[in-house]
């Protein structure tokens, strides 16, 4: 049965990136009466699409690449014209992701689309440091793509300076929401008590300095930087540290024949892909993220909220939620020394520790899932006037 007040498309170029970004903003706008389509390909998460579909969101899908060189970018994006010019009810399109959000921004104007477009930037390809190959393809594309945007979303402050230089529609908005939203009741800080239950069940002594890293492994994400920081920071033997890195990727083995290499494959552990996150960061001490690039990431608010600090690269994203030697440590990208040296620093002293994990548990709630979905409903009752 087709919805009277009409129908909403959330688009990115893989179902997994709405399922595990967007569905509380999905279920809001089903909420308001509205058909609520996934439009994204399959991507490698294969059960991506069928949540979303058990969730009562209507999947179609459109060949998208992450690259805009890609053979199916043609055939994506005569995809989004015909469904755009066949389905004359939609409201409103909320794009993600650069190549997906660009050719959808094309499309919908070449079918003189007249509904809203709404455009969250997960964190420009361009940036302080990026490559000119990137600013003279990405920050044209994006410049361009802005004239069909009704509402630019920006989820840290550098992205945010840059996007207010845009021309968006007439009538467009740039807004900056921070991030996509973490879920406070499910990241929190525990008693010690249930903390130490927690390390005793993953086999860690209390006396143990546990640094955890989540996220994929890739070059991007940079856990070679902390491999080698964590042997230069341990070696002497003086400090009982370890290491869980969480997440699974293309480098993983590499990363494991590294650690091995470095002689610290005993105290560092490749965990994969796990459902218990919100358990492991309760039982570290430190948070771990050195990244190349980042939008906003949300791994680290994850960490800020269950109350442990964090030592990150100093770059945009991580800045708006890590304040140094506040919240934690940032630390230059590839600077090895300056890691090991904020390693050593949060494992020796327990009370920085503490006292830099309780300040980032009260910046941790400037980015709570609440704040953000207050936000984004002002921005969606503003649009659709409801």
């Amino acid at each position: 049965m087709t919805s009277q007040k009409g129908s909403v498309f959330f688009v990115a170029s893989v179902y997994n990136h709405l399922r595990a970004f967007h569905v509380p903003y999905m279920r809001l706008l089903s909420g308001w009466g509205y058909d609520v389509f996934a439009v994204a390909a399959q991507g490698y998460a294969v059960d991506a699409r069928v949540e979303l579909e058990s969730l009562g969101f209507q999947c179609i899908d459109v060949p998208f690449e992450r690259t805009p060189f890609s053979k199916s970018t043609i055939v994506a994006y005569k995809r989004l014209r015909s469904l755009l010019s066949d389905k004359e009810d939609v409201k409103l399109i909320h794009v993600h992701t650069p190549t997906a959000a660009f050719l959808t921004r094309k499309a919908a104007a070449s079918v003189a689309f007249n509904g809203v477009i709404l455009y969250t930037a997960h964190g420009f390809h361009f940036y302080q440091g990026a490559s000119l190959k990137n600013w003279l393809i990405y920050y044209l594309a994006e410049k361009h793509a802005a004239k069909f945007t009704d509402g630019l979303i920006t989820i840290n402050r550098e992205d945010y300076e840059v996007a207010r230089r845009f021309r968006l529609r007439a009538g467009g908005h740039v807004y900056y929401v921070p991030g996509v939203g973490v879920d406070l009741s499910v990241y929190y800080p525990v008693r010690e008590e249930e903390r130490q239950q927690i390390r005793t069940s993953l086999c860690v002594n209390s006396d143990d300095v546990v640094f955890v890293y989540v996220g994929e492994i890739n070059h991007n994400k940079n856990q070679r930087q902390f491999l080698y920081a964590f042997r230069e920071a341990f070696s002497s033997g003086d400090v009982s540290a370890r290491a869980w890195i969480v997440g699974d990727g293309p480098q993983r083995a590499e990363m494991e024949t590294l650690a091995s290499q470095l002689g610290i494959d005993n105290r560092v552990s490749f965990l994969g892909k796990r459902n218990d996150v919100p358990e492991l960061l309760r039982g570290a001490d430190v948070g771990v993220l050195l990244s190349y690039r980042e939008g906003l990431p949300r791994c680290l608010m994850e960490v800020s909220a269950t109350g442990i600090p964090v030592i990150a690269t100093d770059i945009r994203g991580n800045r708006d939620i890590v304040k140094d030697n506040e919240t934690g440590i940032l630390v230059d990208i590839g600077s090895v020394e300056a890691t090991a040296t904020a390693m050593r620093k949060l494992a020796m002293d327990p009370h920085v520790r503490r006292s830099m994990g309780a300040r980032a548990l009260g910046r941790a709630r400037m980015f709570s899932l609440d704040e953000v979905m207050s936000q984004m409903t002002q921005i969606y009752r503003q649009w659709l006037r409801e």
